[in-house]
């Protein structure tokens, strides 16, 4: 069973307690602007006389100023999200939010992080296509499609920890998700390599990266 602990707050409220924990804004999030007050989030039991609720305080320090962080972008036809993952200790905390509506705040150990990358990925299930090593010429949107049918979306997961460590790429078909790997010299020229994934994989994918900055 999971132990985050989530509420979801307007861009309005979440601004006033970024600024209120002097916290930066993870990037692409929508935090400027809307309705937000002391008052309304003293109801919601967030703030007690001027002070942060601590676990609300904790999860919002580890996802705005993380030890180690991930930031996903991922949008599938008309609907997106924009992600901000991080750990800090033994505790974990996000910020997910779709467009400019309510933004989900999240704590939870930090051992959940792969279960928390999980739920930030659109739920579609694997391509049903085998895994291809494919020459680069062929990663064009066309060349993609003819293989794989329709391309509606894509995933972007960067792994940041005094810097970028390390970057991954999914497509978005119709028939299910496909990861775009580096790419190796192969058969005389470089290749790259495709798969299916579901979001499960997304935290497994990113590891060899959260390793090194966790080591």
């Amino acid at each position: 069973m999971s132990g985050a602990r989530r509420l979801y707050l307007t861009p309005g409220e979440l601004d006033l307690l970024r600024r209120r924990l002097d916290l930066p804004a993870p990037p692409g999030f929508s935090v400027d602007g809307g309705s937000g007050s002391m008052a309304g989030l003293e109801e919601l039991g967030v703030m007690t006389d001027g002070a942060v609720h601590p676990s609300v305080a904790a999860g919002l320090v580890a996802a705005c100023a993380p030890r180690v962080g991930v930031l996903v972008t991922a949008s599938v036809g008309d609907s997106g999200v924009t992600a901000a993952l991080g750990v800090r200790g033994s505790l974990g905390g996000s910020l997910a939010q779709s467009g400019s509506a309510a933004a989900e705040v999240a704590a939870w150990p930090a051992t959940e992080l792969g279960a928390e990358l999980a739920r930030v990925v659109p739920p579609l299930g694997a391509h049903p296509a085998p895994a291809l090593h494919l020459p680069l010429e062929e990663l064009t949107c066309s060349g993609v499609e003819r293989r794989f049918g329709p391309v509606t979306g894509a995933l972007q997961a960067t792994v940041v920890a005094d810097g970028v460590l390390g970057q991954l790429r999914w497509l978005a078909t119709e028939q299910g998700w496909l990861a775009v790997e580096p790419a190796q010299w192969r058969a005389g020229g470089r290749q790259a390599w495709v798969r299916p994934v579901v979001a499960d994989d997304l935290g497994s994918a990113l590891a060899p990266y959260l390793a090194t900055a966790l080591s």
